[in-house]
């Protein structure tokens, strides 16, 4: 097969699942990784794909709308499970944790040891059925309407539950956060949901990698002064960095 061949092929198939894996690719057309891995640079450079650990996720705004969850975890992968890792100080034995639906939040609740005992609040279905594989943990499933996309526990309910509890420590996401600190989402449900958990927790913790920061989302949350701890990667925007410091919030580097 020629290469011209094989990279539409290899856009078909992204089309078709939404991600391909290096691997798989090279066993399907009888190439070395190296030369997969060099295809799938080609589409990211033509913004076909974008290039993802192992593998590569479709580009296209459509495909990551139907299939968000899936996706995005997927997206700055190695970066994501490192600041999971850096969350894993923040939690002793005994404690009362909530982690929100964000995919790095997923990333936490896959770290956390066996060994940990736990009373963990989550409305997310994939982080609860991580976390139920665990001898020594309690998961409360957060009840309310089910979106189907991501799995998530959301509306009236939901926030009802979480005003009734109260956590040591809460792990958070979002979609945008400005280099000025300001902490924002595109969705009300989750814009609620989240600024409840921020009421009830003692210490709040916001888990986001450096892409997330830049031009804000459509709902603002809270300044990052209403939070305790930042976890993110070293390359985080310097601007960013400045406003976290002005305002006395933690924040903790990872390694890229």
């Amino acid at each position: 097969m020629l290469r011209e061949e094989r990279l539409k092929e290899i856009e078909r198939i992204l089309h078709e699942k939404g991600r391909v894996e290096v691997s798989n690719l090279s066993r399907m057309f009888n190439v070395t990784e190296m030369t997969v891995r060099r295809d799938l640079d080609e589409l990211a450079t033509k913004q076909i794909a974008i290039r993802s650990h192992g593998g590569a996720i479709i580009h296209s705004d459509k495909i990551l709308a139907e299939r968000p969850y899936e996706l995005r975890i997927l997206m700055n992968r190695e970066k994501k499970e490192k600041i999971a890792e850096a969350g894993l100080s923040f939690i002793s034995d005994g404690n009362k944790i909530f982690i929100d639906s964000s995919t790095t939040g997923y990333c936490l609740a896959h770290s956390i040891p066996n060994e940990k005992r736990l009373l963990i609040v989550t409305g997310t279905l994939s982080t609860a059925v991580e976390l139920n594989n665990r001898p020594n943990l309690q998961v409360v499933f957060i009840g309310g309407d089910l979106e189907k996309e991501t799995g998530t526990s959301k509306g009236h309910f939901a926030e009802l539950m979480i005003n009734s509890m109260n956590f040591d420590v809460a792990f958070i996401g979002v979609p945008k956060i400005t280099p000025n600190g300001i902490l924002t989402t595109s969705s009300v449900d989750e814009l609620m949901i989240k600024k409840s958990v921020i009421k009830k927790a003692k210490k709040v913790i916001v888990l986001v990698d450096s892409s997330k920061v830049g031009e804000p989302d459509f709902l603002e949350l809270c300044h990052v002064s209403e939070i305790d701890t930042v976890i993110t990667n070293s390359d985080i925007d310097e601007e960013f960095l400045n406003t976290c410091k002005e305002e006395n919030v933690e924040v903790i580097l990872t390694d890229d």
